[in-house]
């Protein structure tokens, strides 16, 4: 290893480390492959589309929130273990506990940790009064 590769090797290191320790984001926003090059962007390729459905009688609202993961990395980039910012979620109807499911207060867990596939999407449907804004807390990319 020259002197420049042991630099690069240093940095990506250190960028890890502080992405981790200051957003809580597992191995920072952005994994590299064997070769230096970025496999995924959690903040980037992890999208969330949330819809309004029909309003119903009691005021409340059905949502389709749906989950894609639109990494343009190279290679493969699957993500996983995915944890929401999911506030006070709650639902009138019951979700499925394998698609999201509150692990603490304001956290939820997503596909119950499982792996999103690059340029695959999964969705589900809640229903509540007020609208959840769901933010990507952490993942890991693979």
């Amino acid at each position: 290893m020259d002197n420049d590769d042991w630099w690069a090797t240093y940095f990506k290191a250190k960028y890890d480390v502080e992405m981790h320790s200051t957003t809580g984001l597992i191995g920072g926003p952005n994994s590299w492959n064997k070769d230096g090059g970025v496999l995924c962007d959690v903040e980037k390729d992890l999208v969330i589309w949330q819809s309004l459905g029909e309003p119903q009688r009691d005021e409340s609202a059905m949502y389709k929130v749906d989950v894609t993961n639109q990494c343009a990395g190279n290679g493969p980039c699957a993500i996983s273990k995915i944890l929401l910012r999911c506030g006070n979620f709650r639902s009138l109807v019951p979700v499925d506990a394998g698609l999201l499911r509150v692990v603490r207060p304001g956290v939820c867990l997503l596909n119950g940790g499982h792996t999103v596939r690059q340029n695959s999407n999964f969705s589900f449907v809640y229903a509540s009064y007020v609208r959840q804004n769901f933010r990507v807390l952490s993942a890991s990319c693979q």
